[in-house]
């Protein structure tokens, strides 16, 4: 309750994401349906009641979070309540987390491949001269003289 009395719906909707449980996917929710009909697999969003072609897990998450510019998905027109957007904003950062972590990772393991590499050739013998004569025709020219 807020100082004048009334209920505090942010703090009340918080309370209720929490006790949701987190996405793992985002057709786990059930305000993305995800189907088949005869042109094919669609899925709908429940918030503005679209339905899309084709089942594509990425742009239905851009669809709800409203990112534009990306995933060529329109964003979604209808207010999304809290407790669903909180959710939505999870596995967002969930699935971008993981990947960061990947690149890291990569990175990582290209620098440690790198001054491997640098090691080997600090050790190495220098290769032998090369000459521009090859051996057998340096002997034939000498035994003609």
């Amino acid at each position: 309750m807020s100082a004048a009395g009334s209920v505090d719906n942010g703090d009340a909707c918080l309370s209720t994401a929490a006790s949701m449980p987190p996405l793992k996917r985002i057709f786990d929710c059930e305000k993305l349906i995800r189907g088949v009909i005869t042109n094919g697999p669609y899925w709908e969003c429940k918030h503005c009641n679209n339905i899309y072609a084709g089942i594509n897990a990425t742009k239905a998450l851009c669809h709800v979070l409203k990112i534009k510019g990306t995933q060529n998905v329109a964003a979604c027109k209808e207010e999304i309540p809290l407790i669903y957007l909180q959710r939505y904003e999870d596995l967002y950062s969930w699935q971008h987390r993981g990947k960061e972590a990947k690149a890291e990772a990569i990175v990582a393991r290209s620098n440690k491949n790198a001054a491997r590499q640098d090691k080997i050739m600090a050790s190495s013998k220098p290769l032998a001269r090369i000459h521009s004569v090859p051996p057998l025709l340096h002997y034939l020219r000498h035994q003609e003289v």
